[in-house]
Parts: structure tokens; C-alpha cells; sequence
């Protein structure tokens, strides 16, 4: 390999800092004419930084032109840039490039040791599938807490993939019968060329000609087949698209179907299934890569590679934005994910990656800034709700008892207020109230991502809740607890939606106006905070919940509602300034359609009534809700929480009264 006088001698110990805030790098070429020079006359590494530099803006372009000595910059986790600058701090510097660069088996700081692979230009190639293969291989026999697949019983319909000589598939009716199978977690897009309808059922269980499938589908059915596995499950293909009974009836089995698939394919770089899973991986991969030899200070290294980065901003993270593929990727044991940069596998152990295959790391670095804290949130969910010996020192998951379904191989774990009823023999290692933190967690992700149809918003979250009432021991009342309630009732919304506005409910009815669920929008929920450090919520001792009545779609009490209300005692207040009686208190309040939270101004005399009703407190805040009268008397809708700083003495003149929220 040809190359420069400055590539020929890299030192990594001055690419990459000692420390976190270390702001030294390698001195390279004098300015970026000299790069281009050496490039022409042949230095393979120069020319690869020009390449990674391809999608600079001009601006940045003039800035490196115009900033003369350029510096081969590192962070502690690999990625790498060409500054012009060498005491500015990185997210400061003018920079050429970024790329990545790493040395097997060299340990770069004190905190990582990278053995590193360069994905393959082709996500469908047979090094690939070795990769999956390993990983699946290694997980089914040596990660007891993902636990050993077994056969179980088939969701109600299964696609059965036959062989590879097949130019045919078929839908299978299962009857009850037992296998495993592989799930497909997809985005729709606008709509999917090929579903299963009435009319069509009984064809479709003769045969389905692999060419009739999109992209995606058939791309579906060859990983299946290449892995060894028989059935392949789709919703749009197992699920009757115009049978609203059959609809219900299977999207209430979803927490089964992917808690006991043997594996869930996630086409997270396809924006829809005329794509394909494996072009849409393939579109953005790192086009090339170069490994030269370099040094440790002494210590000579054969083998550094350079590897270029995905495309900004490629757009090819389309499932993670779904809320539908939240549980579908919680629930999964194994999730084996295409993205645009290279591809992961997710169990309930460890995750792996394609670049450094033998090390345990999160999602892509070039995921959307807005998903990054929520997905971590959920990875860390999955880890605690999902893995069979992290609520007990035994194992609970045994193949056994996953024969019939998942729910029921949940174990309870023990409440912080009923340590009685704990099992004698087991040692729990999670209470109820982390469960719920967790489940609070996964509540706010889900907010953040988008639903096709507004009335999805509970059942796109079933399956978790179905996990987590097993769990509890709890009741679920649209979207909140019925054991934790007045908790429950303190949410807020967020952040504004992505599009900057926010409707006060949604268009069709979901959920009672006292549930997250009416509104179309980010939430918070009090005591989603991280376990560490959570901001604990106490109860006011005069609100009292005395009822919740809830009329349901089905006979699934996790699908939706069609009403619902709940009658509550507590203290109210007018909503007046003048009957506080405070001097200066400091509080706040927000409606629920409004973008920012508002300081405390009189209400527009409107001849409607609304009230405070005193919820709790959550450190050193109290919390209320802002309820508006209908024209039912006694009879009230949420429009907005109330928080204030308050002495607790100023809430003992609020009236007690007893109310109802629809």
C-alpha cells in the first residue's frame, strides 16, 4: 500500500486522549492542499480521508482551506476527525472528515478494548448470515437468562417458508399445534401491496407465490430460510386486515407472539415494504475502508483500520420512529436488526453488532438525536422487565413453562407494601415499584413516536402491559394502574410534537380526558426518572379514589375503551388567584393543549367552572389537577396539571369534595 510520510507513521497514543477532556492529536499534513497533493500522487489513506470529506458543507470546506496545520483527532470510542485545530475542543474544531479508527485486540483508554470487523458492502451476504448464525448460536447455548427455544404453541396463522427450491409459500391455519417460528417487525408505510383479506384466505392457504410478495417480505422469507427456521409470522399476511374481530382478537395476542417467537427481524432501514430489508441495509453501509500500520507510542501494530462512516442523517432509522415496534422489539427475545449502518443483534444478554461483533454496545451512532435518550431508556427496560432471572435468583422461564405462552411464565414480583406474600424460597431481585419505573419509561418512549391511527394508542401498547400487569399483580385501567392511581393521574405533556403543535384531545375518542392516552403527545410520567435518582411521589392523605368505571372494545381490558370515568374525593380549589393566601408563592400551571408551560394568570370568565383538585406531591412541588366542569354537574374533564412550591399549609383551606372525570 502506498502512502504519505504522515500515514506511514501514525502514533494512536496522540490520536486518541489519555482522558475524557484531553485535547491533544496527531500532527498531519501542513494544510489541506498538501493532503490533496499526496492523494494524487498516490497515498491511499489520504485519499480515503477526501472521500469521507465528500459530504462537507462548502462553509466547513472553507474553514479546514483557510485553517492550515491539519490534525488527526480521536474520541474514546473510536470516531475520528481531520481539524484544523488542535487545542479546540472537537465539537468546536473546523473539521475535514469524520470517520473511525481502530487497532484488534489495542486497548485506546482505559475504559474500552475494540476487536473490530469491517461490515460487509452486502447485508445479504453469506459472511453475514455466518454472523447471525454465530450470534444466534451463541445465544441459544450459552445465555440461560434468554432461555432455550422450545416448541410452543403457533400463533393462529403462520406463513410456512418451505425450502429454497420453493417458489411457493403458504399461509398455515395452526389449529393449536405447536413449533417456533420468526417474527417480522416492519413499517407499513402508506399501505402494504399484499395483505390477508376474508376473500382471500383460503387461496392464500393453498399457495403464495414468492414473487407476489414486496420486497420486504420476500427478503423475510429468505433470512428465515437461510436461518434453518419453518414458519415466518407478518401481521399484514397472519392477521384478517378487514375483520375487525379477527383483529382484535390476534393484536391481543401480540405480547405472545413476539415474547415467544425464536427470533424477530426488524426492518429498521426500510421506509416501507416496497424497499426490502436488505437494499435498504445496503444503501448507506461504510463504502470503503483502508488498513495501514501505525504504532503505540513503542509499541509497533500491524493492523489499524479506517472505516467510513454511514451518510449523515440517511433517514434509515424508519422503525424505531413507530410506536406499533416498541413492544414488538421489547417483547422479542432475540431481535435481529437491519439498519442502514450495519446490522445488531438484541437479546435479554447482551447485543452484539456487525462492526465489533464480540462486544456489547448500543444502537448506531448515527441515530436520531430525538431517539437516542428514549431507546437507551428502553434498552435498559428490556434488561430489567424482560430477563427471566432478573426478579429471582432462580431462573422462572424454564421451557416448561413457556409452553403455554409467555404471560403466565412471569412470576409476581413482590409489592414494597405486601413483603408477606413474597415466595419463601426465592430472592426477589425487583420490586413492584421498579417495575413501574421501568414501565413508565417505556410509556414515554412509546409518546414520542407516531401512530397511523390515533385509536392505535392503547393497543400498540398491550403487549407490555399485559407483561407488566403480570408482573404487578395490578389492574389496568386505560394506560394507568389502578393500584397506583393518584400517582398515575399527576402526567404531563412534555415537549411539543414534532411538528410544533399539539391538538388538546385526540380526534376520535381513546381514552377518559384523565389518561395520557387522550392526548396525542410526548408525556411525562411522575416516577419515570431513572431508579437512581427518582423524584418520589407522595400522595395527598384526603384524595381518595372510590371508583373507575370503564366500558371496553373487547373482552380485552389492555385493547381500548369506549368510556370510562372515575369519581375521586380530595381538596379543591376555585381557580382564582385570591384564594390561595399566599403572599408570593411560586407555581405554575399547563394546559393540556398548549405548547409551553404558562405562569399563573386569572382564567377568562367563560360561566364555566373549573376546579383544582390537590393529587400530591412530588419533591418538594405539590401537584393538582385543572379540571373543567361539563354540563353534567359534579361531573369534570382534565384540561391541565398545577404545580406549585407552596406550603402545605395553604392546601389545608382547599374544600374537600368528591368528583367525577370523564
Amino acid at each position: 500500500m502506498e502512502l504519505c510520510n504522515f500515514c506511514r507513521d501514525i502514533n494512536l497514543r496522540a490520536v486518541f486522549p489519555p482522558y475524557l477532556h484531553a485535547r491533544k492529536g496527531f500532527k498531519h499534513q501542513p494544510d489541506l492542499v498538501n493532503m490533496i497533493q499526496a492523494a494524487r500522487l498516490g497515498c491511499e489513506l489520504c485519499q480515503f480521508f477526501l472521500k469521507c470529506a465528500e459530504e462537507l458543507s462548502r462553509d466547513e470546506f472553507e474553514k479546514v482551506r483557510n485553517g492550515g496545520q491539519l490534525y488527526l483527532r480521536g474520541s474514546l470510542l473510536g470516531k475520528c476527525y481531520i481539524c484544523s485545530e488542535e487545542k479546540a475542543p472537537l465539537s468546536l474544531a473546523p473539521r475535514l472528515c469524520n470517520f473511525y479508527c481502530f487497532a484488534p485486540d489495542l486497548k485506546v483508554s482505559h475504559l474500552i478494548k475494540l476487536e473490530v470487523e469491517t461490515p460487509s458492502a452486502d447485508s445479504s451476504s453469506d459472511i453475514c448470515f455466518a454472523k447471525i448464525t454465530s450470534w444466534l448460536t451463541q445465544c441459544i447455548t450459552k445465555h440461560p437468562d434468554c432461555g432455550k427455544p422450545c416448541e410452543v404453541v403457533l400463533p393462529t396463522r403462520v406463513i410456512d417458508v418451505g425450502s429454497f427450491d420453493n417458489q411457493n409459500i403458504r399461509l398455515v391455519t395452526t389449529n393449536g399445534s405447536r413449533g417456533s417460528w420468526v417474527a417480522l417487525s416492519h413499517c407499513w408505510g402508506n399501505s402494504v401491496s399484499l395483505q390477508l383479506k376474508q376473500r382471500f384466505l383460503t387461496e392464500m392457504e393453498k399457495s403464495i407465490p414468492i414473487e407476489s410478495l414486496p420486497p420486504s417480505f420476500q427478503d423475510a422469507v429468505h433470512i428465515t430460510r437461510r436461518l434453518g427456521f419453518k414458519y415466518l409470522w407478518i401481521d399484514s399476511l397472519c392477521m384478517i386486515q378487514d375483520s375487525p374481530e379477527d383483529w382484535a382478537q390476534e393484536s391481543g395476542q401480540m405480547a405472545s407472539i413476539y415474547s415467544n417467537s425464536i427470533l424477530t427481524i426488524a426492518a429498521e432501514a426500510a421506509r416501507d415494504d416496497s424497499i426490502g430489508i436488505f437494499r435498504s441495509a445496503n444503501m448507506c453501509r461504510p463504502k470503503f475502508s483502508v488498513r495501514v500500520k501505525g504504532h503505540w507510542n513503542n509499541h509497533a501494530i500491524d493492523h489499524v483500520w479506517f472505516r467510513s462512516p454511514s451518510l449523515p442523517d440517511s433517514g434509515g432509522f424508519h422503525l424505531h420512529q413507530r410506536a406499533w415496534v416498541l413492544q414488538e422489539t421489547l417483547l422479542g427475545p432475540r431481535v435481529l436488526t437491519y439498519t442502514s449502518e450495519q446490522l445488531y443483534y438484541t437479546c435479554r444478554t447482551i447485543q452484539y453488532n456487525e462492526f465489533e461483533p464480540s462486544r456489547s454496545i448500543t444502537l448506531g451512532s448515527n441515530y436520531p438525536k430525538k431517539f437516542v435518550y428514549h431507546n437507551e431508556r428502553c434498552r435498559l427496560a428490556k434488561k430489567i422487565l424482560f430477563r427471566a432471572s432478573s426478579f429471582y435468583d432462580q431462573p422462572v422461564m424454564a421451557p416448561e413453562t413457556m409452553n403455554e405462552g409467555c404471560l403466565d411464565s412471569y412470576p409476581k414480583v413482590p409489592n414494597n407494601d405486601r413483603t408477606s406474600q413474597r415466595p419463601s424460597n426465592f430472592t426477589p431481585k425487583i420490586t413492584v415499584e421498579e417495575v413501574l419505573q421501568q414501565t413508565f419509561k417505556i410509556v414515554e418512549a412509546f409518546t414520542v413516536r407516531s401512530l397511523t391511527f390515533e385509536t392505535d394508542r392503547l393497543p400498540a401498547l398491550a403487549g407490555v402491559a399485559k407483561v407488566v400487569g403480570r408482573l404487578t399483580d395490578y389492574s389496568y385501567k386505560a394506560g394507568l394502574w389502578d393500584e397506583d392511581l393518584i400517582r398515575g393521574l399527576a402526567w404531563s405533556i412534555n415537549k411539543p410534537s414534532t411538528d410544533g403543535y399539539r391538538r388538546a384531545r385526540c380526534s376520535d375518542y381513546v381514552a377518559p380526558s384523565w389518561s395520557w392516552a387522550s392526548i396525542p403527545s410526548r408525556v411525562r410520567l411522575v416516577g419515570g426518572d431513572e431508579v437512581k435518582f427518582p423524584l418520589y411521589f407522595e400522595a395527598a392523605q384526603d384524595t381518595t379514589v372510590l371508583e373507575t368505571h370503564l366500558e371496553y372494545f373487547s373482552d380485552d381490558p389492555y385493547l381500548g375503551v369506549s368510556s370510562g370515568l372515575l369519581k375521586i374525593r380530595g381538596r379543591c380549589r376555585s381557580l382564582e388567584p385570591k384564594d390561595f393566601g399566599a403572599s408570593s408563592p411560586q407555581f405554575g400551571w399547563s394546559l393540556d393543549d398548549d405548547l409551553h408551560s404558562h405562569l399563573y394568570r386569572k382564567s377568562t370568565d367563560d360561566g364555566v367552572n373549573r376546579l383544582f383538585l390537590h393529587l400530591g406531591k412530588e419533591g418538594g412541588y405539590h401537584i393538582a389537577l385543572i379540571l373543567k366542569e361539563t354540563d353534567l354537574h359534579g361531573t369534570y374533564k382534565r384540561i391541565g396539571r398545577w404545580v406549585a412550591t407552596c406550603e402545605t399549609e395553604i392546601l389545608n383551606n382547599w374544600t374537600i369534595k368528591t368528583l367525577t372525570i370523564i
